[in-house]
């Protein structure tokens, strides 16, 4: 049985998973792959789904505006204040500073080159009840806590379905080991 404990690492039996990290998430590959293609993409999902963490490790410029410090300064001047960072550009919780969606897409106006932005937040409402402009600038990804594979380090495996559908069912193979489903 997969338990989350209070550090935030999880049990699977005996042995013990970091969640943080170097973990392949299944979402990834994806977002990868979008960055190539859009300008900027929104990661939507419930809090301590990953969503910083998986936008952080593509680099780039982060601007953390759960910050005060940042917040204030991003909240002055939206447009200065994304002039000239090198991307990728984190906007780390978007949500505190809703001006920035506006600067946002005046910036990919500007300059539709692909991969500019991700956006992060914990908060979907906020964009989808916002009158804004941003359709073919703005893609939204949705996010979600860790899975079964991804915790046990199988997210760049392919899944069950695909594989059957691909090969058969001489394509499904047994676990390597068995998972201990009474903890």
């Amino acid at each position: 049985m997969i338990r989350l404990r209070e550090t935030g690492s999880y049990t699977c039996g005996k042995q013990v998973l970091s969640h943080a990290g170097n973990r392949y998430r299944i979402v990834d590959g994806l977002l990868d792959e979008l960055l190539a293609s859009f300008p900027a993409i929104s990661l939507v999902g419930p809090r301590a789904a990953g969503k910083t963490t998986t936008a952080v490790r593509r680099g780039g410029t982060v601007l953390r505006l759960d910050r005060p410090e940042v917040r204030q300064s991003v909240a002055a001047s939206p447009d200065a204040m994304l002039a000239g960072l090198r991307p990728p550009v984190i906007l780390d919780e978007w949500q505190e500073v809703p001006e920035l969606l506006g600067a946002v897409k005046r910036s990919v106006d500007e300059n539709p080159a692909p991969g500019r932005y991700i956006l992060t937040g914990s908060v979907r409402a906020e964009l989808e009840n916002r009158v804004w402009p941003g359709t073919g600038r703005l893609l939204q990804i949705p996010m979600y806590g860790m899975s079964v594979r991804e915790i046990l380090r199988r997210a760049s495996t392919s899944p069950f379905i695909d594989r059957v559908i691909a090969g058969g069912t001489d394509a499904v193979t047994a676990p390597d080991e068995a998972l201990n489903v009474r903890g």
